[in-house]
């Protein structure tokens, strides 16, 4: 492993992870606790930080993941959908859905919606 799953600046909030090689969910903090790594916040810098693991939403900014998938009309009954066209890796990103997150009963249309738990959904046809 590339880290002791330590903070370098204890009791001044997290500092950042100790890793070496790579950042990932085995070996960085930031990642065992679901903070994406950052330039402040990550020990790999420079070209290293190329190999850190736990920048995903970085990458999908910077358009990284475009080419693995493909947005695809279904029908009328459906709208759009979205297909791979890479092979993903359990627990990678593959998009970000925005909208607010309401309740069951707030919910006028189910056309963009995604349920999370029971009785709580993201209303993307607001975003």
């Amino acid at each position: 492993m590339g880290s002791r799953l330590t903070s370098t600046r204890q009791g001044r909030g997290l500092g950042r992870c100790e890793c070496k090689d790579t950042c990932d969910l085995g070996s960085c903090l930031n990642a065992v606790l679901g903070i994406e790594c950052c330039k402040a916040s990550c020990n790999l810098s420079g070209e290293s930080a190329k190999r850190c693991g736990n920048r995903q939403f970085v990458q999908a900014q910077r358009g990284q993941l475009d080419s693995c998938v493909e947005i695809f009309y279904t029908g009328v009954e459906k709208g759009f959908g979205l297909r791979a066209l890479c092979k993903f890796e359990v627990g990678q990103l593959v998009a970000e859905y925005l909208g607010d997150v309401i309740s069951q009963a707030q919910l006028r249309s189910h056309r963009y919606a995604m349920a999370l738990k029971a009785g709580v959904v993201i209303d993307a046809s607001t975003a």
